[in-house]
């Protein structure tokens, strides 16, 4: 196997779980690489993990070995210059990619990676043949040895190209056809026009005018205002004929507003004066009253100063009262508690002292 536009060979294949190939390294030479072996060995199996790495056929996972999580199929290529490319096909329960000299692709659906396509740059009907199939070239009608023929020399490439050409020609016409037919059509419609520069002339001759009746409407309008102003004059100048004597009359009255404006700025002053003097006439009987106050305040303080100190001594008193009486208490409780274990001692110990042999209760002489 090789591809065709470069001269790159399989190198070597590795294959992990596929099928029957547990773990199997396959090194290939370059030229025929013929593999022989019983049935049932999985010589089948080998082609059919090549295929599945290069053209992701079979779909499904039918292939996967039932004993491994992951099946992985690596092919090696061999390139001019001693440069080795790796193809990578790994699927598992939640693994599905390709991996094309350590890049990942995933998400490729039923298809291959392009990328990866145009690395082996093999056809699947050009550069694989199972063991099913006819001998290349040989068994094949004159058809589609020549359609093989065509595939490989690209002939097909131009065919293609070719097909697109005329297609694109025959748009091409059909647009010009169209554009022709529209063309006649615009044409049909402007003669229905041709009576268009009249009518224009006709209406620029229609605005000179309108403006002109405009101007007049203006300069009308401006003469009335002219009549209207003069008329007002005239009246003013009736009204005015005796502003002499209302002159003197007004120099009279403003002499007499000037007086009664001071007269009213004294009577101001007078207000205030006499609002202060109100004001201090306040602050001294104030200040009287305070006077009379001051003696019973300063007995009321002084009492309150000994009522204090009394009230002081009456909480000590309290205190040590308090202090006696939990004292007292203290004093009751131990005795009833002493009494208890005299009688509890008595009880246990009985009369005579087992220690002494003296009766419980006397003194030794």
């Amino acid at each position: 196997m090789s591809g065709r536009e470069r001269d790159r060979m399989i190198h070597q294949v590795k294959i992990d779980n596929f099928q029957s190939h547990k773990d199997t390294t396959l090194n290939l030479h370059p030229g025929v690489n013929v593999i022989l072996g019983p049935s049932d060995n999985g010589k089948s199996a080998l082609f059919r993990a090549i295929c599945w790495a290069l053209y992701n056929r079979p779909l499904g996972d039918e292939f996967c070995s039932y004993w491994a999580e992951k099946t992985q199929v690596t092919v090696l290529f061999k390139e001019p210059g001693g440069l080795d490319t790796e193809i990578i096909r790994a699927k598992g329960k939640q693994l599905n990619s390709y991996w094309l000299n350590g890049q990942e692709f995933k998400a490729f659906g039923a298809d291959v990676p392009p990328d990866v396509l145009a690395l082996h740059n093999m056809d699947p009907d050009l550069n694989v043949q199972s063991q099913i199939s006819p001998f290349f070239l040989l068994q094949g009608s004159s058809g589609e040895v020549a359609k093989y023929f065509n595939k490989v020399a690209r002939l097909e490439d131009i065919d293609q190209v070719t097909k697109r050409l005329d297609q694109h020609s025959k748009t091409s016409r059909n647009k010009v056809a169209q554009a022709q037919a529209s063309i006649e059509g615009y044409q049909g419609q402007l003669e229905r026009y041709q009576g268009l520069p009249d009518i224009q002339r006709l209406l620029l001759q229609t605005e000179g005018l309108i403006t002109n009746q405009e101007n007049l409407q203006v300069q009308s309008r401006g003469l009335i205002h002219v009549l209207t102003l003069i008329q007002q004059h005239s009246s003013r100048q009736e009204q005015l004929a005796g502003v002499g004597r209302i002159t003197k009359q007004m120099g009279v009255l403003d002499g007499l507003l000037d007086t009664r404006g001071k007269l009213e700025e004294q009577g101001r002053g007078i207000a205030r004066q006499i609002e202060q003097v109100q004001i201090l006439e306040q602050e001294i009987q104030q200040a009287q009253q305070e006077l009379q106050v001051l003696p019973l305040v300063r007995d009321v303080l002084k009492r309150m100063g000994s009522q204090k100190v009394l009230e002081d001594k009456v909480r000590e008193l309290k205190y040590v009262l308090m202090a006696i009486k939990l004292g007292e208490d203290k004093v009751e409780k131990t005795t009833l508690q002493l009494k208890k274990l005299q009688v509890q001692f008595t009880r246990e110990m009985g009369k005579q002292c087992p220690l002494c042999g003296q009766k419980i209760g006397e003194v030794e002489k």
